[in-house]
């Protein structure tokens, strides 16, 4: 299997230091726009039939200003200081894609120090990691979930429904 997750992975990193909601949201595979147009909905006392509406629409959605700001503050909030060294440049590739499930890889990005070629890790000390993972899908790779978790949609969906090494959910206390 040719591992292309990398180019939108960095992508989707891209468009959330940018603030370019639409091109997040194009990156996002169909379960990771469900959870978060639910988490908006619930959030603003919206039902069901909102959040369904707003995952297919996307930004021809009239609700879409509000909604593409929540994702924004969300996934931002998500990468935490990996926005700081996302809009610096320094984000570097840790390893290889690693394949998590028949149809999911993970890439795992950490801040490369502005290194400009390969270089080993240090591995006397602890690395702050952000992982990405990211599907294959009908319509081509899309990021399936950031920072180790996969979003699960629900009423309420659960934002942090965390994944193990071999790509299968484990509940999560945090939602």
């Amino acid at each position: 299997m040719e591992h292309t997750a990398p180019q939108p992975a960095m992508e989707f990193l891209h468009a959330i230091v940018s603030g370019e909601a639409t091109a997040a949201w194009r990156l996002m595979d169909d379960t990771f726009r469900l959870a978060y147009a639910q988490a908006w909905a619930y959030e603003h006392g919206a039902g069901w039939d909102v959040a369904e509406r707003i995952s297919q629409a996307g930004p021809l959605d009239p609700l879409w200003p509000s909604v593409a700001a929540a994702i924004l503050d969300g996934l931002r909030s998500t990468m935490d200081s990996f926005v700081e060294l996302a809009a610096a440049g320094r984000l570097g590739l840790y390893s290889e894609v690693t394949p998590v499930g028949p149809d999911l890889e993970q890439v795992v990005f950490v801040d490369d120090h502005g290194a400009t070629e390969s270089c080993v890790a240090e591995t006397s000390r602890p690395i702050e990691a952000l992982r990405v993972f990211v599907r294959t899908t009908d319509q081509g790779q899309r990021v399936a979930g950031i920072k180790g978790s996969i979003p699960q949609p629900g009423w309420p969906p659960n934002m942090n429904a965390r994944v193990d090494d071999a790509g299968w959910h484990r509940p999560s206390t945090m939602n």
